[in-house]
């Protein structure tokens, strides 16, 4: 099924396509450069609304506000009906957008166990056999790939700790376990097991339990993403 997203973009693409190709036949003569220019916050609307429709936090309920409210203004200004000036709007922005990660990490859990860190550079751990225990990763403008099916469980229940500031992380979990995802992005975005979210502000939630009864490891993680992003996703 396609998503919202693959449908707008597409049929973005199909209408300026029509467009062209009625002017080029003389049917119509209707200038796309001057539709674009002034209309493309309509865009910013749709997403917005599509955020609003599929909200499953507050993280979404901002986002979708800041978008829609700023295609709104634009194209009221392009079209005359306000007179803003947007410099306040830049000026705020990235300091509130920093202010927000701050407040992530002030809120969100502790740091857990030993500290790994990718910094412009690649961690891996998907070849050989390693043994699994609490820890923090950083993606500092790098990334880092986790195999955990490689892992070996000595424990009963852990909690991994993803960061990922300009950069990324990728996690693969046996199908198997039990595992709880947790994550916020901004400007980001995280999926976890298939449940994605993102933009200006995203968070997600998302697990799976094994249903065996001799029961399993559990594995908890908890994500944040700045401009990067976090994925972890099951495979046998």
């Amino acid at each position: 099924m396609r998503s919202n997203r693959e449908w707008l973009l597409g049929g973005i693409f199909v209408a300026a396509g029509v467009i062209m190709l009625l002017n080029n036949f003389g049917i119509t003569d209707i200038g796309l450069g001057y539709i674009i220019s002034e209309f493309w916050p309509v865009v910013l609307i749709l997403w917005g609304l599509q955020v609003l429709i599929r909200r499953k936090g507050t993280g979404e309920l901002i986002s979708g506000l800041i978008l829609l409210t700023l295609g709104v203004l634009i194209i009221g200004k392009k079209q005359g009906l306000f007179d803003l000036d947007f410099s306040m709007f830049w000026k705020a922005l990235w300091p509130v957008l920093i202010i927000l990660v701050g407040l992530s990490f002030l809120r969100g859990p502790k740091s857990s166990g030993k500290r790994r860190v990718a910094f412009m550079g690649g961690l891996e751990k998907k070849q050989n056999e390693w043994v699994l225990e609490d820890e923090t990763y950083w993606a500092v403008m790098g990334g880092i790939e986790l195999d955990l099916r490689k892992a070996v469980f000595e424990n009963k229940e852990y909690s991994l700790t993803c960061n990922a500031i300009m950069g990324g992380v990728e996690l693969v979990v046996p199908a198997d376990i039990t595992v709880f995802c947790e994550g916020t992005a901004i400007l980001g975005g995280v999926e976890f097991l298939g449940e994605s979210s993102g933009g200006i502000i995203g968070s997600q939630k998302a697990e799976m339990i094994n249903s065996k009864p001799e029961g399993g490891p559990v594995v908890r993680i908890y994500c944040r993403a700045f401009m990067g992003g976090v994925e972890v996703k099951a495979k046998e």
